[in-house]
């Protein structure tokens, strides 16, 4: 199956709702893969006019498709603006993944997307760019540009490394800046 035939299928499938960023089911016809009329309908009945797939433990989207599970931003992004390029990703501006508002979609490199990512669930200070220097007993504030890592500077507090971070972030990283937030301490 072509890039296209699998839009156009894909198109066949879904209803698209923009404002709530949501993939609803359509009817389908006996033609669309089913054994029987009775199975075509029992899975429209099931299935028809209601929100296709649910949140997955990562955050995304899951939609069943084809056989398999698809991921509903990518669904959105392809139905609306065509196949995605093979080394290109699909990018949630505001960092919420269940958040598939067509605004809020954006193609992206690995790079990119990695850019716009949050703190890590593993980082002890909870901000992003900003770890602890044991050796310094500072904060220290860290970006990577071009997969080199680069000191910013150490700082006292966690605030100033994080406006150090951001103000690199917005340098650096342009469009695609995830600033961090240091809580006071």
């Amino acid at each position: 199956m072509t890039t296209g035939q699998k839009i156009l299928r894909m198109c066949s499938y879904f209803r698209f709702d923009p404002l709530e960023g949501t993939l609803y089911y359509k009817n389908r016809g006996e033609g669309d893969g089913f054994k029987s009329y009775r199975a075509c309908m029992a899975w429209n009945g099931r299935n028809a006019g209601r929100a296709a797939g649910g949140v997955r433990t990562d955050g995304y989207v899951g939609v069943g498709f084809d056989g398999g599970e698809h991921l509903a931003h990518r669904i959105i992004w392809e139905m609306h603006n065509g196949p995605i390029p093979d080394d290109m990703e699909i990018d949630h501006i505001d960092g919420n993944r269940s958040n598939n508002t067509l605004p809020n979609l954006r193609v992206s490199t690995r790079a990119e997307n990695s850019r716009n990512a949050g703190v890590r669930p593993t980082s002890k200070s909870g901000v992003k760019g900003v770890i602890w220097n044991k050796r310094k007993r500072k904060w220290s504030a860290q970006i990577t540009v071009n997969g080199v890592n680069k000191t910013l500077g150490y700082f006292d507090d966690p605030a100033e490394a994080s406006k150090a971070y951001n103000e690199a972030a917005d340098l650096y990283h342009k469009e695609f800046a995830r600033h961090s937030v240091a809580s006071p301490h």
